[in-house]
């Protein structure tokens, strides 16, 4: 079931699948042993990123190996070059860059949602701009691609950044894999400006993305 593309159009993730339970079946009481599991599915505990650190590791694998191998066919080439995992992962990453280049005005004015009004800036905007862009680029080429430091020193647009991340909807926004792929590239990105990626923003997963 899971290779059909109509069946994989329906499939929601654990983030939002978790997420949605609460306002519908009530209050409820946490336990404290699920605490590693839910700081796992909120990727507080960093989790996140380590699957596009993974795709990132296996296109420097890939350019490493491309390299020794010029003189071979490309579809030898391409047997000896990675999984088909990996390929399917890196046309996920496309699909969120796609979803984020053909909703990007939208998108920029979604993210101030969750900035202080005071500091929504025309500066801040822009800012929010360059950053989706890096982010954009980060996926298209499976790799950390650099971003403008004075934007990446904006706390009120990281905190935009955050709550776009916190609100991505699967499968409304994107299909599951895509949103992982989306969300690793976000907290990878962060991660290496030096934020904090345990930080949610307030409300977190009650509002999707537009």
């Amino acid at each position: 079931m899971e290779s059909r593309s109509t069946y994989a159009g329906t499939i929601t993730d654990t983030y939002n699948h978790c997420h949605a339970l609460p306002p519908q079946i009530g209050e409820f009481i946490l336990e404290p042993a699920g605490k590693s599991k839910r700081a796992a599915i909120d990727g507080t505990d960093g989790s996140w990123k380590i699957c596009f650190e993974r795709i990132i590791e296996e296109t420097k694998t890939k350019d490493k190996k491309s390299e020794t191998l010029k003189g071979e066919v490309a579809r030898s080439s391409d047997e000896k070059r990675g999984s088909p995992m990996s390929m399917k992962d890196e046309s996920f990453c496309l699909e969120a860059a796609a979803k984020i280049v053909s909703n990007h005005k939208a998108l920029v004015t979604f993210c101030q949602r969750g900035i202080v009004q005071k500091y929504q800036t025309q500066s801040c905007y822009e800012h929010l701009d360059l950053i989706l862009r890096g982010i954009v680029a980060s996926l298209m080429n499976t790799k950390l691609v650099g971003i403008n430091r004075e934007a990446m020193n904006d706390k009120a647009a990281i905190a935009g950044i955050r709550f776009m991340r916190d609100r991505i909807g699967v499968p409304r926004d994107m299909s599951c894999r895509a949103a992982i792929m989306l969300r690793g590239a976000i907290d990878l990105i962060l991660h290496e400006h030096g934020h904090d990626n345990s930080l949610k923003s307030p409300g977190s997963g009650r509002t999707r993305a537009p």
